[in-house]
């Protein structure tokens, strides 16, 4: 058996990804997959290594999610705090106290 498959299957045995074994081995996932597809053990190892990334993603969204509601809301209190000021500013001018009752009907 070639000595770099031996390698591989170590590293596979290590739970190790099929990314993380190709650059280190310098072999292509083809191969990688083509040597460990009937391998049980493997399929294990890839089952476990989709669950670990699932969860890992899942954390990264809710951060992102969080980060935008967080964006959005400061967003609001921007946009209200100068709504506030800028009324503050115009409610005593005739013109547009005018058109507010106008539009008021």
């Amino acid at each position: 058996m070639r000595q770099d498959k031996n390698d591989a299957i170590r590293l596979r045995k290590q739970s190790k990804s099929y990314g993380l074994i190709s650059k280190e081995l310098s072999i292509p996932k083809s191969t990688l997959h083509e040597w460990f597809k009937s391998c049980e053990w493997s399929n294990k190892i890839k089952n476990d290594l989709t669950i670990k990334a699932n969860k890992i993603a899942a954390k990264k969204i809710k951060a992102m999610a969080m980060a935008n509601k967080m964006k959005w809301e400061l967003w609001r209190k921007e946009h209200r705090d100068e709504a506030k000021m800028e009324f503050s500013q115009l409610k005593n001018d005739p013109l547009v106290y005018f058109w507010y009752n106008a539009l008021l009907g």
